[in-house]
């Protein structure tokens, strides 16, 4: 069973959780710490997260029974979704892994293969907006458009939900702030939350600054397997908007 299966599993097991189940719980908490540590290391941040889950933190009492089980039953849900959050978390990280590790071992006798089929697990709006570029030979302009597709969703989301018309980097770093941020990526409450906002944060806006604005700017010249690296990482970004709805 490879990693990501494991997490799945883990997954499964957690939506299953029997509610005020004690016992399952640290059973699926052992197992959690013991797979985190072998798919991410002792260091692991993600270790960290589970020390700061709270299912039942304090033993509380109440005259009113029925007040303490609503009170604890309120507490299990929290960390139920802290933990589904973490978890999925984990499994986004090692999809992208995944495909990193997949697309780096790819040998330049095969680049003819990649270019064919790579479009396949693209975004749909970086198809729409990259693929005849692409095909055309402008693989600088096929990226630019990418990007300016991502950074277009995400002005037209702010514009709508705020009223402030932003753009590039600065845009990036307004939707995304943990400071009351326009679109949330991940549960925020959350150690792992946090991190994750922040990190496709500087993503978003890194995209921006690093690859679409020195297009903009200046007559760039990129070959065909630099230009498929720069559209997997906007259908990246696309598809992380979708996972929160975004417009």
């Amino acid at each position: 069973m490879n990693n990501i299966e494991l997490i799945e599993r883990l997954i499964n097991r957690a939506q299953a959780l029997p509610l005020l189940d004690r016992g399952e719980l640290d059973a699926l908490l052992r197992q959690l710490r013991m797979i985190t540590e072998k798919v991410f290391g002792k260091d692991s941040r993600y270790l960290v997260d589970i020390q700061e889950i709270y299912f039942l933190p304090h033993v509380m009492h109440y005259d009113d029974a029925s007040r303490q089980q609503i009170v604890e039953e309120k507490q299990w849900r929290s960390g139920q979704t802290q933990l589904l959050n973490m978890l999925h978390t984990m499994l986004d990280e090692l999809n992208l892994s995944s495909t990193v590790q997949e697309a780096n071992s790819v040998g330049k006798n095969d680049i003819a293969s990649l270019t064919t089929d790579f479009w396949t697990i693209i975004h749909h709006t970086i198809i729409e907006t990259s693929n005849k570029r692409f095909e055309d030979g402008q693989f600088a302009d096929s990226v630019e458009a990418a990007l300016k597709a991502v950074n277009t969703r995400v002005k037209d989301c702010t514009k709508s939900r705020t009223g402030k018309e932003l753009d590039g980097a600065k845009l990036m770093n307004f939707a995304f702030s943990l400071d009351n941020p326009v679109i949330s990526l991940d549960d925020l409450s959350t150690l792992t939350g946090r991190d994750v906002q922040v990190g496709y944060m500087q993503i978003f806006a890194g995209a921006i600054t690093g690859i679409r604005n020195p297009k903009a700017h200046e007559n760039m010249v990129i070959n065909e397997s630099q230009a498929i690296h720069r559209l997997f990482l906007a259908s990246l970004l696309m598809s992380k908007l979708d996972e929160v709805q975004v417009p």
